[in-house]
């Protein structure tokens, strides 16, 4: 059979073509722009194509659908598994498209697809206003939007999709749309969890809630030998229906902080953090049957919000090697708890493992609302996996996957794509009874998979042949 030859990309009439910078893997620049948050993605695009505006990006769909190009969309670049980047590929980068605007009177936030959560924090808290965004401040709005998205604010308001009014969408076929819940209704369901694999987002309009700028937080630091019982406590503590509280219990490495004494610098221990949105709750009384375990340190009090989206940065650098595995804890008893003891015992390095508190507004949202399949969860569970060599790289993956294995019994049979580090065949664990109507869409909205994704919710028929033609991953990367 005669082999096809593609004709080299005439990246110079992309240029005249769009006001955004293209880079070529010679281009000066191009290997700052091809990196990711975690250092372990190492791919590199044929080039990259940095977007400024919405007409950019659609001028970029139709040069790589004509060119026969694979698409890759980058927003803040944060995920795990690298779905914003691909070998010889496009790559859309959004990452310079930041303009944010708040409607103070609506109570809305409009966000372009390279904004952070750090900064639509800090600009919706400039208004004593937010809405529900990851717990790392570098992470992009963009990716976690599309996969769900949780955060401090969740058991209040709901996950970030959630939170989601409408989007600005550049289709496969490069036409602009605006979808919501009464325009392109379907696209729009499907931007709230299924991924960025139905078009390139170019906007986002949240809804914002009041809250002060200082939410009470409170935090508590023991040994590893203190094993279970201050976790049974917190649990315990949790358990209290109040939707203004939620909580982290974390097995980690504690920072190099000047706020640490010295001898906790580093240390391995569990780390039981709460935030609180009631000012009743300034004196932390709620969480004072923790002080029974003997505490390594305990500290509550008032913080400003933008600071708690920030807290986790410093364990979470630029750069850092990681594979992460996650799932849904349907109900958090003595035994999972205590799998969670057994597995922390087994971290190396900076390796960590953390439980965060679901409920509250994230299960009033009804199955079939949005393509998630996890609203009746008790916490989500994130083992990370770190290394410092690529000699480490197969037995940190091996651990993951095999503490992920130990909690199956008390989970539910899906997984969070944002916290799933391979999700190469796991489309029916991640969307489940979402599955059928997402490959419809699909199938609609996209039926050439130009934004292809190394989990598509494409007709089954097609992903032998997609899988032929395309080199990598394609979709939005946070």
């Amino acid at each position: 059979m005669p082999i096809r030859m593609t004709p080299q990309p005439d990246y110079d009439r992309l240029r005249r073509a769009i006001a955004g910078e293209v880079l070529e893997p010679a281009s000066a620049g191009y290997d700052t722009a091809r990196a990711m948050w975690n250092g372990a993605v190492d791919r590199h695009p044929a080039a990259i194509l940095r977007c400024t505006a919405t007409a950019d990006v659609a001028a970029a769909v139709r040069f790589a659908t004509d060119a026969q190009l694979p698409l890759t969309v980058r927003g803040g670049g944060h995920g795990f598994s690298g779905l914003a980047i691909a070998d010889d590929s496009l790559l859309i980068d959004t990452s310079p498209m930041k303009r944010i605007t708040v409607d103070r009177e609506r109570s809305r936030a409009f966000a372009q697809p390279g904004v952070l959560g750090g900064e639509l924090d800090r600009a919706t808290q400039a208004h004593a206003l937010a809405t529900t965004l990851g717990t790392i401040s570098h992470t992009g709005i963009a990716g976690l939007t599309l996969g769900g998205g949780w955060g401090w604010l969740m058991r209040q308001y709901g996950l970030t999709c959630d939170n989601l009014i409408s989007a600005e969408v550049v289709l496969a076929d490069g036409q602009t749309v605006r979808a919501s819940e009464v325009a392109h209704p379907d696209l729009f369901w499907a931007l709230r969890g299924g991924g960025g694999q139905f078009g390139a987002v170019t906007e986002y309009e949240y809804a914002l809630h009041p809250l002060d700028p200082y939410v009470t937080v409170s935090q508590w630091v023991f040994a590893p030998d203190a094993g279970c019982r201050p976790l049974l406590t917190a649990r315990d503590i949790a358990a209290d229906p109040d939707r203004a509280r939620d909580m982290f219990i974390t097995s980690m490495c504690l920072p190099d902080s000047p706020q640490l004494p010295e001898h906790l610098r580093g240390a391995r221990a569990y780390v039981i953090l709460c935030m609180s949105t009631n000012t009743s709750d300034r004196d932390g009384a709620w969480m004072a049957p923790l002080a029974q375990h003997r505490p390594l340190a305990a500290v509550t009090g008032p913080r400003p919000y933008v600071d708690l989206q920030a807290i986790a940065d410093l364990q979470n650098p630029y750069g850092l090697l990681a594979h992460c595995k996650g799932a849904f804890i349907t109900e958090l008893t003595d035994q999972a708890l205590m799998t969670f003891v057994e597995q922390a015992e087994q971290l190396q390095g900076t390796s960590l493992m953390y439980l965060h508190q679901m409920g509250g507004a994230v299960g009033d949202v009804r199955d079939g609302e949005t393509p998630l399949q996890c609203r009746s969860a008790d916490y989500a569970l994130n083992i990370v996996a770190r290394w410092e060599d690529p000699e480490g790289e197969a037995t940190a993956r091996m651990f993951a996957g095999q503490a992920a294995a130990a909690f199956d019994r008390f989970g539910m049979d899906t997984v969070p794509l944002n916290f799933e580090g391979d999700p190469v065949g796991l489309e029916s664990r991640i969307y489940g009874s979402s599955l059928p109507r997402l490959k419809e869409i699909k199938a609609k909205l996209d039926p050439h998979d130009v934004f292809g994704g190394a989990h598509p919710a494409v007709p089954e028929a097609r992903v032998a042949a997609i899988a032929d033609v395309r080199p990598g991953p394609s979709a939005v990367g946070v």
